[in-house]
């Protein structure tokens, strides 16, 4: 599958889960964070991935460096070698501030093949409009990029809609 397409999939099945997810989240951020990766970990299954997160729920393995990574794995003479990583996924919904927002941010750029989705509350046009100028800025100077490749943020808008939007951001 195209990397955006895990991106758009992702996005479309947030936006369909928006008025279950933001019910929980008016209450409780860490529901609403377990039961955002129980829904896209559930995808990632569905789409033939191993899942590595830590929720409610038990996939694969647990959390890895990133909130939630699908990943395949390859048989060789009994011994289970990850032969790729599709996704991974940071989120970071109860903190609203751009330091928190860049820890968890940050680690998304060593992973330089897999698509990469980082899952923020939607605060202010202002943080907004500073997250999405370091995004683009981390891109346009790590070398570990290359043109065309993309990271992925998906707000909620937890204060007046409960919607998800999805902007894609590339290396110029």
């Amino acid at each position: 599958m195209e990397r955006k397409g895990i991106a758009s999939l992702i996005y479309e099945r947030l936006q369909n889960k928006n008025d279950f997810l933001s019910e929980i989240g008016k209450h409780n951020y860490k529901e609403f964070t377990n039961q955002l990766k129980i829904i896209i970990g559930d995808l990632g299954e569905e789409m033939g991935y191993e899942v590595a997160t830590n929720c409610k729920k038990e996939y694969n393995e647990k959390e890895w460096l990133f909130d939630l990574v699908w990943y395949k794995m390859y048989e060789n003479k009994n011994e289970n070698i990850v032969s790729s990583i599709d996704l991974v996924l940071e989120s970071e919904i109860s903190y609203k501030t751009f330091g928190h927002f860049k820890i968890d941010f940050d680690k998304l750029l060593i992973a330089t093949k897999s698509t990469k989705i980082m899952i923020f509350s939607k605060v202010n046009e202002t943080l907004i409009k500073r997250i999405k100028n370091y995004i683009e800025t981390s891109l346009n100077i790590s070398d570990d990029y290359t043109k065309g490749n993309q990271i992925h943020l998906i707000l909620w808008d937890e204060n007046d809609t409960g919607e998800f939007y999805l902007t894609s951001h590339s290396k110029l």
